[in-house]
């Protein structure tokens, strides 16, 4: 049984597609030993999609703080005051910069990872400003900063002002059997041969916009399947038709059924014109017949002795009344 002495906590913002929340899903599976002693707890700031499994000897909680910078570092600073935590590791930017703030009020030790080139991963504009800024209040005040390269840990100090002697470099695990496991499964999607594969989340940091407009600046015959997921996905696809590259730049996402579909769309588009016809029949059909059940289901029905008076009291003589109309129009009309 697990003893309960101190408590460990990891923040992220969620545990949505990424190599952060992949490299923190594997550390506490490596560490599962090494924890024993300790109650590990996962905070996660918000509500979204988890595609990566916690432990079960994790006790995960989601704070539901909307993205927001302010009501992530209010709800984690309650929430840890409450734990007691002998330390806390984040993960991610916002998640950091919160766990610094809430270290700093509490009086607990804090550690803090950072996994991208900051100075470059936020661009310009005032949003970036103010995230820059943020960073250089907090992270020279974490106990400890984890940098992902020597070239993190280099961009820390000379941009962040950050200690080189609190800097470990650690570079991300990697799980070789997980890995050979995967290359054995069938792939959920078949882009059409020969084909160049990136892998990343679609985020300005990751640039695929310059790998689209490299690819087609050169002479490269193969076809690019991006793989992944983001926010940058509607504008890179955007980027590909205006480029021409449809058919040979793919973005497949991450392998459901619908992402199936769209590849063999794009890969032939005599398929997709071929669907056409029937597709819109279907989906015609589908709308009516939903607004049937749906008002069927909603609106109140009559009795039956309540649908034979509204026939024979109300409809019946107005039919009549319209045949009478009708007819005397017509002999009005003849003479």
């Amino acid at each position: 049984m697990r003893s309960v002495c101190q408590s460990i906590v990891f923040v992220i913002n969620s545990l949505t597609a990424g190599g952060a929340e992949r490299a923190l899903v594997d550390v506490l599976a490596y560490l599962e030993d090494r924890l024993r002693g300790y109650a590990v707890h996962l905070v996660l700031l918000d509500v979204e999609d988890e595609l990566h499994a916690v432990p079960p000897w994790v006790q995960k909680h989601v704070l539901n703080a909307n993205f927001s910078f302010l009501w992530s570092t209010i709800s984690l600073t309650r929430l840890l005051r409450g734990l007691a935590p002998a330390v806390t590791v984040s993960f991610l930017n916002r998640s950091n910069c919160a766990n610094v703030i809430s270290s700093k009020i509490l009086k607990y030790p804090c550690i803090v990872s950072e996994r991208t080139y900051p100075t470059s991963r936020f661009g310009a504009g005032l949003s970036a400003v103010i995230t820059k800024v943020i960073m250089r209040l907090t992270y020279p005040h974490a106990d400890q900063v984890i940098a992902v390269s020597e070239g993190v840990r280099a961009d820390l100090m000379a941009n962040f002002g950050v200690d080189g002697a609190k800097i470990r470099v650690i570079y991300n695990p990697v799980d070789t059997d997980r890995i050979c496991e995967r290359a054995l499964e069938t792939p959920s999607t078949r882009p059409p041969e020969p084909y160049i594969v990136s892998l990343g989340r679609l985020v300005p940091s990751k640039n695929f916009r310059l790998l689209i407009e490299s690819y087609r600046s050169s002479s490269i015959n193969e076809n690019l399947v991006i793989l992944g997921e983001g926010e940058e996905r509607q504008e890179l696809e955007r980027l590909v038709s205006r480029l021409g590259l449809e058919g040979r730049v793919i973005l497949p996402g991450l392998g459901t059924v619908l992402t199936v579909i769209g590849v063999v769309l794009v890969a032939f588009p005599f398929i997709n014109e071929f669907i056409q016809g029937p597709f819109w029949l279907l989906s015609k059909i589908f709308v009516f017949l939903f607004v049937y059940v749906w008002m069927r289901g909603t609106l109140p029905r009559f009795r039956y002795d309540q649908l034979m008076s509204f026939g024979w009291k109300l409809l019946l003589p107005v039919s009549l009344a319209n045949v009478v109309i009708t007819a005397s129009m017509i002999l009005l009309r003849s003479h």
